[in-house]
């Protein structure tokens, strides 16, 4: 029988990857009805991307009683965009659809339990160049946190490209810099824009990268001639793209 997970050669190329090859995002979904009305804080009429992450790994954070944050950020608002934050808070039952227990971060910001957190506002981190479609990863006590924004030139037109923050304590976030995850478009396909990035753990062993993501490679319309983008890395930093599809 064939290796069903064969070393990647540049003779053999990958097969279209999706995020079942990220940990933690092969997932089943069962619709409950709403459970968040808009963001208070979201600078937008809509807000989307949102993604769950677990807080056990988060330095100095209370995980038994807060085990679980909600983040999202503002949809294509005018201006610079939002990152928006809502906390779970654990009351005996761990029913992450229950309303009640969800709250905004700026309603419990000032919890004593949170004084080392400078960031006290709704809306935790908001770029000149606009911020959206966060997602993050934990790695030696860090969060890194993946975004895209405007505000790139490369090749002599300007691109949304995937930015890259840290953060200690999984609110206040520094070191904001433009990624690997960015590329010419008057060289490739598409029009630079490389947003919506799902950052995590690789699970596939034929791939020799400890990270993967996967987002856009190119978009805004299909004249354009977007694509989808998966890149590796090893340590968060540096990102090398494998394939488009």
């Amino acid at each position: 029988d064939p290796d069903p997970t064969p070393d990647p050669t540049p003779d053999d190329p990958l097969p279209a990857l999706t995020t079942h090859m990220i940990e933690g995002f092969a997932r089943q979904y069962t619709k409950t009805g709403k459970i968040f009305d808009n963001h208070s804080a979201n600078v937008a009429n809509r807000e989307y991307w949102i993604r769950l992450y677990e807080t056990k790994d988060w330095p100095n954070w209370p995980h038994e009683q807060y085990p679980v944050v909600a983040e999202s950020s503002s949809d294509h608002a005018n201006g610079s965009g939002a990152i928006l934050l809502r906390v779970y808070e654990e009351t005996g039952q761990y029913d992450l659809t229950h309303a009640a227990s969800w709250h905004e971060w700026q309603e419990i910001s000032n919890l004593p339990v949170f004084d080392h957190i400078v960031t006290k506002t709704g809306a935790i981190y908001s770029d000149p160049n606009q911020s959206e479609t966060p997602s993050r990863i934990t790695k030696d006590g860090v969060i890194y946190s993946f975004f895209h924004g405007g505000g790139v030139t490369v090749g002599g037109v300007e691109v949304q490209a995937t930015k890259r923050m840290e953060s200690v304590n999984g609110v206040d976030f520094t070191n904001v810099v433009t990624t690997d995850i960015v590329y010419d478009p008057n060289l490739l396909g598409g029009n630079g824009h490389v947003g919506y990035q799902v950052v995590g753990k690789n699970v596939v062993s034929g791939i020799p990268y400890t990270y993967i993501t996967t987002g856009l490679h190119g978009g805004g319309n299909d004249q354009a001639g977007q694509s989808q983008g998966v890149w590796g890395s090893n340590d968060l930093e540096s990102w090398e793209l494998i394939q488009t599809h």
